[in-house]
């Protein structure tokens, strides 16, 4: 049975090829994933996609870094995912994590048309290192 999108990192092994979002919530969650670290003018034919989290990494650990974070999430995400409704978007740096240059990225949404809910966390750190806590 084909998937909805193939899965990123590609994993070959699958039966068909590639791994796949089996799940249209799999999906949604990889999109957002792959929006908040694409940088601008990294995405052939749209240099306006993308967030670009890792310029913020070597950035103080202000709040007006924080607030500058959220708006360009809220602006990408209206435009590039207008089914997505964000509930609860924080930006958090503890002082710690400011030293190792490490930002975490705590979205809930909503996608209404579909009744799904969910909530999927970020951390991203200097060394390229992201990991993504999606509570199911």
């Amino acid at each position: 049975m084909p998937g909805f999108s193939v899965k990123l990192p590609l994993i070959l092994g699958a039966p068909d090829g590639y791994e796949q979002n089996e799940l249209l919530s799999e999906m949604i969650k990889q999109n957002l994933k792959n929006l908040l670290l694409t940088s601008p003018g990294e995405k052939t034919m749209d240099a306006n996609f993308g967030v670009g989290l890792k310029h913020f990494l070597f950035e103080p650990d202000l709040e007006v870094i924080h607030i500058e974070i959220k708006e360009k999430i809220l602006q990408q995400v209206k435009k590039y995912m207008p089914a997505v409704n964000l509930d609860i978007l924080h930006v958090v740096a503890t002082p710690q994590m400011s030293e190792a240059n490490q930002i975490k990225i705590v979205l809930a949404y909503e996608i209404s048309t579909l009744s799904l809910k969910d909530v999927v966390s970020f951390n991203l750190g200097s060394n390229a290192t992201v990991s993504a806590n999606i509570p199911e």
